[in-house]
């Protein structure tokens, strides 16, 4: 993702107004899977299981803080700090 590219809709809704794609880092799902102490592939099961349609992007809030966006065929995570 550009630095300089406005963050998609969903994403730019879930991290607050004024937030710069920096400052909404997006972790793979092998990143956010060592913090959040599961397997890559548990964590994207729970990411099909929880997908929900808004608009044009796939969003799948998992709790705690955890919110995952689809991209093509990949998912990324979103961890709000505790």
């Amino acid at each position: 993702m550009d630095n300089h590219a406005p963050l998609p809709p969903a994403i730019a809704a879930h991290v607050g107004p004024g937030a710069s794609p920096t400052s909404a880092r997006l972790l793979t799902v092998e990143d956010a899977a060592k913090l959040l102490s599961t397997t890559p592939t548990a964590l994207r099961a729970r990411c099909r299981r929880h997908a929900r349609r808004t608009g044009r992007e796939v969003i799948a809030r998992l709790g705690a803080g955890v919110v995952a966006f689809k991209f093509g065929a990949s998912w990324r995570l979103h961890i709000d700090p505790p």
